[in-house]
């Protein structure tokens, strides 16, 4: 597929896709993984290169030790505000994100029962001992590691947002604008 395209692609997929603070993921549909078999893929975009570049590296980190979602190839869209973005696999949610987005408006409290029923399946102490043990293997400590922010692959815990951490220089590091 031509760049062309696929910004034309992502301009019409990406209302609706899960956010972050600074980057937004497109699901882009089916295709081969590395090892040959077929996976569910995504685009993780930012508005700057060297947020996409900087998440990219540190994923790419986690993926060589098993902690994070296989990583495609870094793109670059020919238009719309988030241009930079990799290709990465598409994982289940431990929270799903219409879920996480219904916090904003939850009279019924559905979404204080979800997060309750995901802690109860995963305490913060295990999404805790999980961050130390990733730590000690990459040299790298994830500092935004809530609930919303871990996914399920194969039924291990993996992260999902790499974009503020702590080195093992105790240098922390967070997107610019």
């Amino acid at each position: 597929m031509e760049i062309k395209e696929l910004s034309d692609l992502v301009a019409k997929r990406i209302k609706g896709s899960p956010t972050g603070s600074v980057s937004v993921f497109v699901p882009m549909g089916e295709s081969l993984g590395a090892n040959g078999e077929t996976k569910n893929w995504g685009l993780k975009l930012f508005e700057c290169k060297k947020n996409r570049d900087r998440d990219f590296a540190t994923q790419e980190k986690f993926e060589a030790h098993g902690f994070a979602p296989e990583l495609g190839e870094k793109i670059d869209l020919s238009h719309g505000n988030m241009r930079y973005g990799y290709m990465t696999e598409q994982i289940e949610l431990l929270v799903p994100y219409e879920i996480s987005q219904s916090f904003k408006n939850d009279p019924d409290g559905y979404f204080q029962y979800v997060i309750d029923e995901v802690d109860s399946r995963f305490p913060e102490e295990m999404l805790q001992e999980k961050v130390d043990y990733m730590a000690e293997i990459t040299g790298i400590y994830l500092l935004d590691m809530h609930e919303e922010n871990w996914g399920l692959k194969d039924g291990e815990l993996m992260p999902l947002d790499f974009g503020a951490y702590r080195d093992e220089n105790e240098k922390y590091h967070y997107h610019t604008s």
